[in-house]
């Protein structure tokens, strides 16, 4: 907002934790450099996807790279911005009630009420779930740990290996390696139920035993988590003063579980838009753009009815593209021929019936 010339503008940001400390990771792949590489924990110019022992990919990203952000190095810059702007105040309240009253919004804590002409919403609220949607989570457990060996390519991380019981589910381990001793492992499931938090330790753990026999390692930190993967609308803006962002507005991919750039790329044409024309409304895509939705739609049909094995899917993404057309093509930045070029690579019948049963279900009433 300062960059844009906005100085005047007056912010109150609302939180019910402190955020001081490290208590997320925020990961996703980039073409060359981007806004936030001062904050980079780490970065990776390789990955692997692995379908079983007998199909595995070492993918050179070319141009991407696969970058990590911690929690706690984002949240130290912001409060510092926050405390040298005289106009930008930060409160630890937890937010009970947004209401809107014409010209301005109620906020309510349990400490008092703040009034605001406009109101920035980005509260995840569970999703009503209509019958002919598709409402799939990304849950995931991990540890950051270190090992008392060298048993790690600190160069190659994992970012799907699904060599792992699958359970009638999509589920995979996620290895983001910062050293030969030092990483972040992970066990990851996409399905609609979560588990409860001791199974998710313990497939995480039987997993480092058979893989790392007979080598200690401490743990530093856990991370668990939980991401919407869901094709249903989401009203961003629910009243002329609400504009529901981040998650809570939409911008979590729903075929991947990626939120972070396109949060920011949607508020950075927000504050652009309104550094022009002085009205705040959520940025819109054209009508043709509007088909990658449609898209990750399929892609989560085929997973929710188990159309084709998710270790098949995704080995044969990845085998049968450059990877720079699966990336720019789950961030929705592809040209229709290249989507055509995709589609012939995956298993066309399943993903053909997936396709006629979304298409067949946003007729219905």
């Amino acid at each position: 907002i300062r960059k844009a010339g906005l100085s005047d503008l007056r912010v109150l940001i609302l939180e019910k934790e402190d955020k001081r400390t490290n208590d997320r990771t925020w990961c996703f792949w980039e073409n060359g450099k981007g806004q936030f590489d001062e904050f980079v924990y780490h970065s990776w110019d390789k990955i692997t996807v692995k379908a079983d022992p007998g199909r595995s990919l070492e993918i050179d990203l070319g141009t991407f790279r696969y970058k990590m952000i911690r929690g706690i190095d984002l949240y130290t810059h912001i409060h510092t911005l926050i405390q040298s702007d005289p106009n930008v105040r930060y409160l630890k309240e937890p937010v009970e009630q947004i209401l809107p009253f014409g010209s301005h919004v109620e906020v309510r804590t349990p400490r008092m009420t703040y009034t605001a002409p406009l109101v920035f919403d980005s509260i995840h609220r569970n999703l009503k779930k209509s019958k002919n949607r598709h409402h799939l989570q990304q849950h995931f457990f991990g540890y950051f740990l270190e090992f008392e060996n060298d048993v790690l390519n600190p160069t190659l991380p994992d970012l799907m290996n699904f060599e792992i019981p699958q359970e009638g589910e999509c589920r995979f381990i996620y290895t983001l390696p910062f050293s030969s001793r030092k990483a972040l492992i992970e066990y990851t499931i996409f399905s609609e139920n979560l588990l409860a938090k001791s199974i998710y330790k313990h497939k995480l753990e039987a997993y480092i035993q058979e893989n790392y026999k007979g080598v200690g390692y401490k743990i530093s930190d856990t991370e668990f988590g939980v991401i919407p993967m869901s094709d249903e609308p989401i009203n961003q803006q629910p009243s002329a003063g609400i504009i529901r962002i981040g998650t809570a507005g939409g911008y979590t991919n729903p075929a991947t579980g990626f939120t972070f750039t396109n949060t920011q790329a949607q508020l950075s044409k927000m504050v652009t838009s309104y550094a022009k024309s002085g009205i705040w409304k959520p940025p819109s895509n054209p009508l043709w753009h509007r088909r990658f939705p449609l898209y990750y739609a399929v892609l989560l049909n085929v997973l929710k009815f188990k159309r084709m094995a998710a270790p098949d899917l995704f080995y044969l993404l990845y085998a049968r593209n450059p990877v720079d057309r699966v990336f720019r093509f789950l961030d929705g930045n592809t040209q229709f021929k290249e989507e055509v070029k995709l589609m012939w690579t995956t298993h066309v019948p399943a993903f053909l019936k997936a396709t006629i049963d979304v298409v067949i279900k946003r007729l219905l009433p």
